[in-house]
């Protein structure tokens, strides 16, 4: 059964460079500490595929991504999924809100590969909290930046 997860957060940073920093896949591992390493395969202005060691419960899992940026999107499937799951794709959604705020939404589709419902219940709370995660570094991450701005 395919699962649906939809995390929105408000980072208070002008659109176009929230997008660039999160299509900025290298710089991915200082931003959120459980990616270990980022091995960037392919990268142009609209397409990346990569491969990333990440660690959860503490395991280094190997992720291949294919990644496409559109105006205020980045769409992405795992080639090789996280090893609970048998699909995994998902993308990023950036919508302005004022010249110096946006909502970056994080939509996600997967498949676990344990159809126990149990498992489910508990693997979905786990990885909305995880996404939850991610937005909450990159929003410290830009507030962080906006602050260092302000202060030169």
């Amino acid at each position: 059964m395919t699962e649906i997860i939809i995390i929105n957060r408000l980072l208070n940073e002008n659109i176009n460079q929230v997008q660039a920093l999160f299509w900025d896949i290298k710089r991915w591992s200082h931003l959120w500490r459980p990616i270990e390493t980022v091995s960037l395969n392919y990268s142009d202005s609209l397409h990346q595929e990569f491969v990333m060691k990440v660690e959860r419960n503490g395991t280094i899992e190997r992720v291949r991504t294919a990644r496409f940026q559109s105006h205020h999107k980045i769409d992405f499937i795992s080639l090789t999924p996280p090893p609970m799951m048998s699909y995994h794709r998902g993308q990023w959604v950036f919508e302005q809100v004022t010249p110096h705020a946006c909502i970056v939404r994080a939509v996600r589709e997967y498949t676990l590969k344990d159809p126990k419902r149990s498992a489910q219940a508990i693997f979905k709370h786990q990885f909305a909290n995880r996404l939850g995660s991610i937005l909450d570094n990159f929003d410290l991450h830009t507030a962080t930046q906006s602050t260092k701005g302000n202060q030169k």
